[in-house]
C-alpha cells in the first residue's frame, strides 16, 4: 500500500480514477474510492527515480441529480 503524498494523488492514481470513472460510463461519480499504490525499484522520498509505479482504485460508481430527492423530507 502506497502512501499518499501531500500534495494529493500522484499521477498514476489520478489516472487510475479517470480509468474507472471512463468503465461505468452510467456513473458521474465514484463513492468511496480506495486507491493502492505500488513502487517497485529506487524511490527516494516517494519519487521513482529508478522505480516503477502502478495504481490500482476500488471504487463504487454512483449517478448524482441535479436537484433534492423526491421523497426526502
Amino acid at each position: 500500500m502506497g502512501l499518499v503524498g501531500v500534495g494529493g494523488l500522484d499521477p498514476e492514481a489520478k489516472r487510475a480514477m479517470y480509468d474507472a470513472l471512463d468503465k461505468m460510463p452510467e456513473a458521474t461519480n465514484l463513492y468511496a474510492p480506495k486507491v493502492q499504490t505500488e513502487l517497485t525499484g529506487i524511490a527516494p522520498f516517494g519519487f521513482p527515480l529508478f522505480a516503477k509505479r502502478c495504481s490500482a482504485i476500488e471504487a463504487r460508481g454512483v449517478k448524482l441529480g441535479t436537484g433534492p430527492v423526491p421523497n426526502a423530507e
